[in-house]
């Protein structure tokens, strides 16, 4: 049974099994960072290169920052008003 879990898992990255992209990213793997900071270097040449990954990088951090506002408000019982 161990075997075939291990087989489910995938290769290992580093001793930690590789599952749902989880483990060790390879160096050549591009993020959202990487391509503002590299976009940075040609900005007056190519100005998209770093408006539209800036651009989704603010988005989703505003989403999440929403999120967790609206988790709070709804979960934390020290906030909870009288709205009679």
């Amino acid at each position: 049974m161990l075997h075939h879990a291990h087989r489910a898992c995938g290769h290992t990255s580093g001793g930690v099994p590789v599952v749902l992209g989880i483990g060790r990213a390879a160096a050549v793997d591009a993020s959202w960072g990487t391509l503002v900071s590299d976009g940075a270097r040609v900005l007056a040449l190519f100005p998209w290169l770093v408006i539209f990954p800036g651009v989704a990088l603010s988005l989703t951090l505003l989403c999440f920052n929403f999120l967790g506002d609206g988790l709070r408000d709804a979960l934390d019982p020290q906030d909870r008003r009288d709205v009679s």
